[in-house]
């Protein structure tokens, strides 16, 4: 019986053997290493947001631009550049805003590449108004010992409204886990709408040099008082749905909280180039609820 039963376990040895190959890494321990997992951010994808923005906007041209127009024949202009008085100073609207995105990535492993299309709507507005008095000698133009005592004031005001603002993204980022923080570059369009106004108002009073003595008779004849001068230019323009053409970068990170569904947090930078004779930039920080398709 011991014979039988011997013969019976070298038989089965070889199957058994065989058998715990088979199990491969189930026996072979810390040998075994499992393959790296990455969150899948490839797809489709869109949600909405809501931000915060603080907008710089220059309105020094658009008065100056004015100005030069009004007077541009004028002495004082071909000689002072009145109109290259600083009249307006910048301003900074701040003011919240909301939106939606939808876009497209593109993955391998755990870097993502992807297009995506962000608009805001917003209501960022910002108005400057201030003028500035001189007084200065001119005597271009004048016959011989005559000067012209020139008091010239210039007033302008200007104000905008950024009303929403639009980019085209592409974006790069890299997978960490359920984090997926990202850099982006794209181009911008903004609508806005303005109004502006300026007016150039003074007096010009001759001061012969030397002045006449005795004083000239009642017909003169050489260096006579010129007759004193009255300046007085006003003018104004306005226009709705202006749209302004730029560039943007920004950071943020997406977080996934489901397998489709995550949260982000993002910082832009939208620099318009100048539009309107106005220089506007728009810095925002933004939280987002998004869907992956």
């Amino acid at each position: 019986m011991r014979r039988v039963m011997m013969v019976g376990l070298l038989v089965l040895m070889p199957h058994g053997i065989a058998a715990a190959a088979d199990l491969g890494p189930v026996l072979r321990g810390g040998q075994y290493e499992e393959p790296p997992l990455f969150y899948r951010w490839s797809g489709v994808y869109g949600g909405g947001q809501i931000g915060f923005s603080i907008a710089n906007v220059d309105f020094t041209n658009q008065v100056r631009t004015l100005v030069a127009d009004e007077i541009r024949l004028l002495t004082i202009e071909q000689d002072q550049r009145v109109s290259q008085w600083l009249v307006l100073p910048k301003k900074n609207p701040v003011g919240g805003s909301f939106g939606a995105f939808v876009g497209y990535n593109w993955q391998w492993e755990d870097a993502v590449v992807g297009v995506e299309v962000n608009y805001n709507r917003t209501s960022l507005a910002g108005s400057s108004g201030s003028s500035i008095e001189r007084t200065f000698f001119d005597s271009h133009g004048l016959p011989p010992g005559h000067n012209y005592f020139y008091d010239v004031l210039v007033a302008g005001a200007a104000s905008v409204r950024i009303t929403d603002f639009g980019t085209f993204r592409v974006r790069g980022g890299w997978a960490a886990g359920a984090f997926l923080p990202y850099a982006f570059l794209g181009v911008a369009v903004g609508r806005f709408d303005w109004s502006r106004t300026a007016s150039v108002n003074g007096t010009a009073t001759d001061q012969p040099s030397p002045a006449p003595s005795p004083p000239p008779p009642a017909t003169c004849i050489s260096n006579c008082p010129l007759p004193n001068l009255t300046i007085s230019e006003h003018q104004g323009d306005s226009r709705t749905g202006a749209f302004a053409y730029g560039g943007a970068v920004g950071l943020g990170v997406d977080v996934a909280l489901l397998p489709n569904l995550f949260l982000r947090g993002e910082w832009e930078l939208v620099q318009f180039a100048p539009a309107e004779h106005m220089h506007m930039r728009i810095n925002t920080v933004r939280t987002a609820l998004g869907l992956k398709f």
